[in-house]
């Protein structure tokens, strides 16, 4: 038995001398190799686990994410002669992986949560007008969806572009380099797209872009009108056609056709959008649209012709240079068409007059906070509605 057990342990140290050849470093220079491994090891781990960057990157993807917070508040709505203080929230994150040098695939999600001061279906109580005064709210309640969805490809020396999929045909159309965006420019829709132009929401669609030379592109979109169930898109569908001088990177001059086929009643218009710079400091814009003015029905039909004009000013000019102040003017006017064609409610075909300055404070790379004021004058043409408006409201938006 001694003998055994002695047999056992000298074993045993056998064996285990032959593992330690495998766990420790014959030498100095490879017990240093094998520590630089492992610390190279935990700090790969260390990144994955502390930034998702680390880990999108290493799988060819970018992203980004917003959230957009407004407070709007007016002493009397032109609806019940009360005051009223409402808010909203619009958020939404973004995927994009580059497939090659001239390819890629985007995706964003986005939602809602509140209607603002905007009117709706289920709130009868906020402000009645032509055109809403925030586009960063939802007319119906929480809805958190995929709104995006393409390929996108380079063709030519990036001459053509081409994209299709599930598309926002406002992302490409009707654009304008400072009012354009609702989360850090103006917050009335009239001043981010034009209310005269019957634009489908999130749908299914194919863009086109061809740039013969530098200064000139030349645009044309097919988009289905049904933005839910996507049918007959060959029957009911929204046509637009863009073109774009541009002089440098100072100034652009849209110029767009649309029309529309397979609707109950078939309808068309034209617009333009222009921004120039004139030095660092200020920016000028302007935008027109007109459309079909038989066309009666539909929410967008009531708007014959809708104009604007403003300016941003950069806070260089007092030593605040991340800063931004912009100041807007338009008027939405109706179709008589329309405004007769409802006999129960004889319309009024007044102009509605909006106007809306803001000053966008930098606070860091990810938060700015912007104070509102906006006044709207014979809202809703004034018909039963004659009190001018005035809004006060602060948007803070946070990118990350």
């Amino acid at each position: 038995m001694k003998k055994f057990f002695s047999g056992c342990i000298v074993f045993v140290l056998v064996y285990g001398l032959f593992l330690s050849q495998n766990v420790f470093a014959a030498t100095t220079a490879e017990e240093i190799a094998l520590l630089k491994d492992e610390v190279a090891k935990l700090k790969i781990a260390n990144c994955c686990c502390a930034s998702r960057e680390c880990t999108l990157s290493s799988l060819g993807l970018t992203s980004e994410g917003y959230g957009t917070f407004v407070v709007q508040g007016t002493p009397k709505t032109n609806t019940t002669g009360k005051h009223a203080v409402n808010s909203s929230l619009l958020y939404g994150w973004s995927l994009t992986k580059k497939v090659s040098e001239d390819s890629l695939v985007y995706m964003r999600i986005k939602g809602a949560v509140g209607s603002g001061l905007n009117n709706d279906d289920n709130n009868k109580l906020n402000l009645d007008l032509y055109s809403n005064i925030n586009s960063a709210a939802s007319p119906t309640g929480d809805n958190l969806q995929i709104v995006e969805f393409l390929y996108h490809q380079d063709l030519f020396n990036k001459k053509l572009q081409l994209l299709f999929g599930k598309l926002n045909p406002t992302a490409y159309f009707d654009g304008n380099k400072i009012a354009n965006d609702e989360t850090t420019q103006f917050l009335a829709s009239m001043f981010c797209n034009n209310p005269a132009i019957a634009f489908p929401s999130y749908t299914l669609g194919l863009r086109a872009m061809y740039s013969p030379v530098s200064f000139l592109d030349i645009e044309y979109g097919y988009f289905s009108q049904d933005d839910k169930n996507w049918n007959n898109i060959d029957k009911h569908n929204f046509n637009i056609v863009e073109g774009t001088y541009k002089i440098s990177d100072t100034g652009n001059y849209r110029f767009m056709y649309w029309k529309t086929f397979g609707n109950e009643e078939k309808t068309f218009g034209y617009g333009l959008s222009f921004d120039q710079s004139l030095s660092k400091i200020i920016t000028l814009f302007a935008r027109y649209g007109h459309q079909n003015p038989q066309k009666t029905k539909g929410e967008a039909c009531n708007i014959l012709d809708s104009w604007s004009f403003g300016a941003q000013l950069n806070g260089g000019l007092w030593t605040r240079d991340m800063d931004k102040i912009g100041i807007a003017f338009g008027q939405n006017i109706p179709s008589k068409k329309w405004a007769t064609s409802w006999n129960w409610w004889n319309r009024s075909t007044t102009p509605e007059t909006q106007t809306e300055c803001y000053y966008s404070f930098y606070l860091n790379n990810n938060v700015t906070l912007t104070p509102v004021v906006q006044c709207i004058f014979k809202p809703y043409g004034g018909k039963d509605y004659n009190d001018n408006i005035c809004t006060f409201g602060i948007r803070t938006n946070i990118t990350f």
